[in-house]
């Protein structure tokens, strides 16, 4: 019933919005005439590809484990058609199996062909009221609409892509800007137990003038029927979060999630420089939960020599405890284990026109009681158009 009533309001949202984009009203001798808005002339002016690749050499040295050395690929592709003003259609692909958390792929598997998925299906419709007001509602599988503090990962891996609707909120003034991003999504369908969800809304606010800016907001994220049901994603792993196994090897989750998540970010430019300082906690609130918070903060700096010729490096420590956050949506490769541990992490990157060389740094602790030190190295080629 609640995916009924949803579909039904969007539909009929998405109705109403086709309307008034293809036609637009005059007043002429007491008559409201509709005017069509013209087609647009190319098919270049509607039509947005996209496409990435990314070669990556990667080093994990784990505690009582032989030293790991992996080749890995990834690509992305897309398209995103604007057939109306305001309406845009997107899909994209990306390598990897199903995994919503990575699109890499390992090199060395006997030459065997790789998985292409897709990773992007949606439609969004984002008018401009006023000058001011602008909303962005989505339906079906698109890019996180959630703001992520200088593109942390301590809740939301990078990589996710949600599936359910978005409805995102903006009011821009002169030096101040603020936000309100809504979602509800589908986390995990299940045939005979309850079906698992996520609601999520977060309300913030920038300032920005001409050199420095700040921004502070809040999120409420809960996902709904996770006490006894399976993980998600995949239930032979707990991701690091609490959970019962069964004798057939399946996970279960012991707790609610329930996160309450509270981020800063402030900046300045000076000359070709700028520096960007970022925080972010989060606390799981369900009861009898024990391990529930976790927080990171960081800095980035960068040097844009010219359009096209920039560098920066980036730095960022992380605590997680087990069950701060759903470990299957978020980055659990900090540590090679999930949740439940602290890491440093070094970022450097070189771009130049297109291409990009980066290099990423991850000096870990796999557990947040005892030491059991994790080192990862990525050394990056990316190449976007």
């Amino acid at each position: 019933m609640k995916r009924v009533v949803v579909g039904l309001i969007v539909l009929i949202i998405f109705s109403f919005s086709l309307f008034a984009d293809e036609t637009s009203s005059t007043k002429e001798d007491g008559e409201t005439k509709k005017t069509e808005v013209p087609a647009k002339k190319s098919w270049t002016e509607y039509v947005k590809p996209s496409i990435d690749f990314r070669y990556r050499h990667e080093i994990v040295d784990e505690n009582e484990k032989d030293v790991r050395q992996r080749e890995r690929i990834r690509i992305r592709a897309g398209v995103i058609v604007t057939p109306l003003n305001s309406l845009h259609i997107g899909f994209g692909l990306v390598s990897g199996n199903d995994s919503p958390k990575s699109g890499n792929q390992t090199l060395g598997e006997a030459f065997s062909s790789k998985p292409v998925r897709i990773n992007l299906a949606y439609a969004s419709w984002d008018p401009t009221f006023f000058n001011a007001y602008t909303i962005d509602l989505r339906a079906g599988k698109f890019n996180n609409n959630f703001v992520r503090v200088g593109k942390n990962t301590l809740i939301w891996d990078s990589d996710i892509t949600l599936e359910g609707f978005a409805f995102n909120n903006t009011l821009k003034q002169k030096l101040f800007t603020a936000f309100l991003n809504i979602g509800f999504d589908w986390v995990e369908e299940r045939k005979s137990d309850p079906s698992s969800y996520l609601v999520g809304a977060q309300l913030g606010g920038s300032l920005k003038a001409e050199k420095w800016h700040i921004t502070l907001g809040g999120s409420l994220y809960y996902y709904t029927s996770t006490v006894g049901n399976s993980v998600f994603y995949d239930d032979s792993k707990s991701y690091g979060n609490s959970t019962a196994v069964d004798g057939n090897g399946i996970h279960t989750y012991l707790y609610e999630y329930q996160e309450v998540e509270a981020f800063i970010e402030t900046g300045v430019n000076a000359g070709i420089f700028s520096f960007i300082f970022f925080g972010d906690f989060v606390a799981n609130t369900a009861s009898d939960v024990t391990e529930r918070y976790g927080y990171l903060a960081g800095i980035k700096i960068a040097a844009k020599f010219t359009k096209l010729q920039s560098l920066s490096f980036g730095y960022d420590y992380r605590s997680l405890e087990k069950d701060a956050v759903v470990g299957g949506v978020a980055d659990t490769s900090f540590n090679g284990t999930g949740l439940g541990g602290s890491a440093h992490h070094f970022a450097l990157a070189y771009t130049v026109s297109v291409v990009k060389f980066g290099a990423n740094y991850y000096f870990a602790q796999q557990s947040l009681t005892e030491r059991s030190d994790y080192h990862k190295i990525q050394l990056d080629v990316s190449i976007k158009y």
